[in-house]
Parts: C-alpha cells; sequence; structure tokens
C-alpha cells in the first residue's frame, strides 16, 4: 500500500508525499527498534536476575562447605596439638585406632567441592556480559580462578608427611588397625 502511494507520487513528481512517506516508513521502523531494544533489554534483565539467584545459591553452598572444612581443619590442628602434648607411643597403647584414625585425616589436605556451574554456563555460553555489574563479573573469575589454582596445587604430593608418620608408627599397629 505505502509502495503504491510513494510510486503514485512519483509519477505525479509529488516530491512533498514522497518525502512524508519517506519519514513516516523511517518512523516506523525506527520505533520498531526502539521496542525490540526495550524488549531485548528487559528479558536481559529477568536473566540477569534468574543467573544473580543461581549465583548467590551457589556462593551460600560455597560458604557452607567452607565452614564445614574450617571444622575439618580446626580438629585436624586439635589432634596435631594433642600429639606435641602427649607421647604417641602412650596414644598408641591407649587407643590405636583413635589414634591412627587420626594420624590419617592429619596427613591429607583438601578443598571442598565448589559448585560452579552457573558461572561456567555463563562463560561458555558467552552471556557473562548479562552481569552488568563488571566488578562482580571480576570477583567470580577471580574467586573461581584462584580456586582451580589451589586444587592443582593440592592435588601435588603434600611431601613427607605421610612417610614420616607411618615410619614412626610401628607396622604391626597398622596392619592390625
Amino acid at each position: 500500500m505505502i509502495l503504491r502511494s510513494v510510486a503514485r507520487a512519483l509519477r505525479r513528481q509529488d516530491w512533498a508525499t514522497v518525502i512524508i512517506e519517506f519519514i513516516v516508513v523511517v518512523a516506523g521502523i525506527f520505533v520498531a527498534l526502539q521496542v525490540d531494544n526495550w524488549n531485548q533489554h528487559r528479558k536481559d534483565n529477568i536473566s540477569e536476575q534468574v543467573f544473580l539467584g543461581r549465583l548467590a545459591a551457589d556462593m551460600q553452598w560455597n560458604i557452607e562447605n567452607f565452614l564445614d572444612l574450617q571444622t575439618i581443619f580446626e580438629g585436624k590442628a586439635r589432634f596435631i596439638q594433642f600429639l606435641r602434648e602427649v607421647p604417641a607411643s602412650q596414644l598408641m597403647l591407649d587407643e590405636p585406632g583413635e589414634f591412627l584414625r587420626g594420624l590419617r585425616h592429619s596427613g591429607y589436605v583438601s578443598l571442598p567441592s565448589v559448585r560452579s556451574a552457573t558461572f561456567t554456563e555463563l562463560q561458555n555460553s558467552g552471556q557473562i556480559s548479562l552481569l552488568r555489574d563488571v566488578d562482580l563479573r571480576s570477583d567470580l573469575s577471580t574467586f573461581y580462578a584462584e580456586y582451580q589454582l589451589m586444587q592443582t596445587i593440592l592435588d601435588e604430593p603434600v611431601g613427607d608427611y605421610r612417610r614420616m608418620v607411618w615410619e614412626t608408627v610401628p607396622g604391626d599397629v597398622t596392619h592390625k588397625w
């Protein structure tokens, strides 16, 4: 319809009508683009809120796991301090099973598993820019990268600690246990 109207105006050389029709078409396209941009922005805001909620849940889960690990390490520290105060030979005679369990647990260092599925999804899908807060994006990237580095370091052997511990415990005690 607009095409016919423009064609008639061109044949009549009615330039005012052609210009008005052109302005109407351009304005229509501009409005359509603005509505599309607004709608996309609205969808991005909703997606951002969903991802922020999921990230918050992941971080809460991670915090709880780190607090559990803190409790475990405090127990290990108490056991190691206890070893300094009580002779190992006395502990092996009194409660050999408890002593060996404590030794075994004190020789291991680990990190709790970290929930990173939401962050990984954001990165792998290229949607990380949905998080408008640049500092948050940077902090999340740093957290997960440093965690990965710590995990890599802890995968390496701790050293001679375990060997030294097991060499100090008589062989028959560990086998009986």
